[in-house]
């Protein structure tokens, strides 16, 4: 299992005043996704290293400053949907890709953490504060002298909508338009995959460079006595979606079975919204003892399943590094993943599992099957941890050193042009 260093580092000659402006944040939602996930183990990092971190999230709760690991979490809440918002909501009923009202929905955010954010500099000298490009946390934060505003960038709006329904929606239409524009105002640009590094430079045509997250298990395992699952199981787990895969591993799975009829599969995460389990995948629904849906899990309970199944399967049209890849890694559990959608990034096919091409049903059945049948990797061997670029420390060094390459004389000149090949910082 991959360890953490546990030591406290002494402070920096440079100690830093960093702020994370972002829509989730693990105090607000627990089995939240990739973005969460990642601050969660950033900023405590960066505490411990002698910086002083603030993160402006979002949260319908309630507002106010709470602790998490020594970060201080300011917590923003945008207010709720006007009338107006509420009746333009009810396209959606007309049509999925009529989602006008959650365009005001992310401008409302964006506007309430750029307020929070804008206060707490009337009394706080940040020298760096980091947004995201999912729901465009940042937007609306203005240029500050001193202030280097960096974005990690996470999908592609347009293409995730391809793959999802086929189907550009107007919310992708009108967020790729604001993010084309706001992107090329920041100073830094980053994405923790060369695979996503890619695309969004493709997009945007300016440099992006990849910057590794910072990794470790943050909670233990634990068991849930009351749940009773298969002595062997397969699992796949995160958010539940075509991009993701799901869809063919269904499709697989009806093939597998066929030669291997006691092979035995559990699932567990999030659906979209307004998706129900059953409907939205009746092959498996109808499966009885041999495939288990446990919904959405907290950390403890969902590392309880992990660690007892026999290989993950993830073969995600579109990835960034997944962070269900990566926690089973660290449990040392196989992966069955797909190729170039950055999953082959860390999963060296017969080392770590599989690696099939996207798409292909038949390659993904035939890896089900070797892994239930325990066939090499999928034979209990150990096999390499997640390298030192992920090393918490090391990672989060990795990303203040880069971002402060960008503070000499030149300012953030770099970020903005487009360079013919991706930086690979961490690869």
């Amino acid at each position: 299992m991959l360890k953490v260093k546990t030591e406290i580092l002494m402070k920096p000659a440079a100690s830093r005043r960093i702020a994370f402006v972002t829509p989730e944040f693990p105090t607000e939602i627990t089995n939240a996704g990739g973005l969460a996930n990642y601050l969660g183990r950033l900023c405590p990092t960066l505490v411990r290293m002698g910086h002083s971190v603030d993160v402006f999230t979002i949260s319908y709760r309630s507002s106010g400053i709470v602790d998490y690991r020594g970060v201080r979490v300011h917590r923003v809440n945008p207010g709720t949907a006007r009338l107006w918002e509420r009746a333009l909501g009810a396209l959606r009923l007309i049509s999925r890709y009529l989602k006008v009202s959650e365009i005001f929905t992310i401008r409302r955010e964006g506007k309430a953490l750029a307020r929070a954010f804008d206060k707490a500099c009337q009394s706080n000298q940040y020298d760096i504060v980091q947004s995201s490009d999912y729901r465009l946390s940042g937007m609306f934060i203005q240029t500050r002298s001193g202030l280097t505003h960096v974005v990690r960038c996470s999908h592609v709006n347009s293409l995730l909508d391809s793959l999802e329904s086929g189907v550009t929606s107007i919310q992708t239409l009108w967020a790729s338009s604001r993010e084309s524009s706001w992107l090329r105002q920041v100073d830094f640009l980053y994405a923790p995959s060369r695979f996503v590094a890619r695309c969004k430079q493709k997009a945007l045509g300016r440099q992006v460079d990849v910057v590794r997250p910072p990794f470790f298990l943050e909670v233990e395992s634990r068991k849930d006595r009351s749940r009773e699952l298969p002595n062997r199981y397969l699992l796949h787990f995160g958010n539940i979606s075509r991009v993701k895969g799901s869809d063919l591993i269904e499709k697989a799975l009806e093939i597998a079975w066929q030669t291997a009829p006691d092979l035995n599969m559990v699932w567990a995460g999030k659906l979209p919204i307004n998706k129900d389990f059953s409907s939205t995948y009746p092959t498996l629904s109808s499966q009885g003892d041999r495939f288990d849906w446990l919904g959405p899990l907290e950390k403890p309970e969902l590392y309880g399943v992990l660690e007892q199944a026999v290989a993950v399967v993830a073969p995600s049209r579109f990835d960034n590094l997944p962070n269900s890849v990566l926690e089973s890694l660290a449990h040392g559990v196989p992966v069955i993943g797909s190729a170039g959608a950055s999953i082959d990034e860390v999963v060296e096919d017969g080392v770590h599992g599989r690696i099939v091409p996207v798409g292909d049903v038949k390659a993904l059945a035939d890896s089900l099957l070797r892994a239930w049948n325990a066939e090499p990797p999928f034979d209990g061997r150990a096999f390499p941890l997640l390298g030192d670029d992920f090393e918490p420390q090391k990672a989060a060094q990795k990303l203040l050193d880069h971002v402060s390459g960008d503070l000499g004389s030149e300012g953030s000149k770099r970020a903005k042009i487009c360079a013919s090949n991706t930086s690979l910082i961490g690869s």
